[in-house]
């Protein structure tokens, strides 16, 4: 298959999703360590086997568009990381280490949910319906994942993190 422009930037958006995603494993292992709630350290070791499934998904994506997968970074991704490292690094282990936690994930996801969104459009307008219906998969999962983010911040670990700190 011969690539355009536009499957070229969607080979871009695709390596750094899929950039993303890996070293999203990592840091959701070292995140779940770092978790002194049992439930926050649980979801986090889920999303990094969510995370290892939207790798497979991309790998995938690759295959069936015959589009080549390049080692590009995310330096969106990196600044991310680097200021959430920051912040939870400032955090003592407990309820507001957890919250800051649950806020670091759920700022990545935002980026994912974003890249994946764009993908699939391109893939849409690109006649790429079997990498849009696998991204879509993976999209809809980031939805949800942030849906549960908020839910367990908001009704949970964000009130223990306000009582620990009065």
């Amino acid at each position: 298959m011969k690539t355009n422009e536009l499957e070229r930037v969607i080979e871009t958006l695709l390596s750094d999703a899929h950039s993303t995603e890996t070293l999203m494993t990592d840091k959701l292992k070292e995140y779940a360590e770092k978790a002194s709630h049992n439930g926050v350290t649980k979801f986090l070791e889920d999303h990094q086997m969510e995370t290892k499934n939207q790798i497979n998904r991309l790998e995938r994506a690759f295959e069936v568009g015959e589009l080549k997968h390049n080692d590009v970074g995310s330096p969106i991704i990196d600044a991310i990381i680097s200021e959430n490292d920051v912040f939870i690094n400032g955090c003592e282990e407990g309820p507001v280490r957890d919250a800051a936690l649950l806020v670091a994930v759920q700022r990545i996801q935002h980026q994912e949910i974003a890249t994946y969104g764009s993908i699939i459009a391109l893939c849409k307008a690109a006649g790429l319906m079997e990498i849009s219906r696998l991204l879509q998969e993976s999209l809809d999962e980031e939805h949800e994942i942030d849906q549960e983010l908020s839910i367990a911040a908001e009704k949970f670990i964000n009130v223990q993190a306000h009582q620990e700190a009065a």
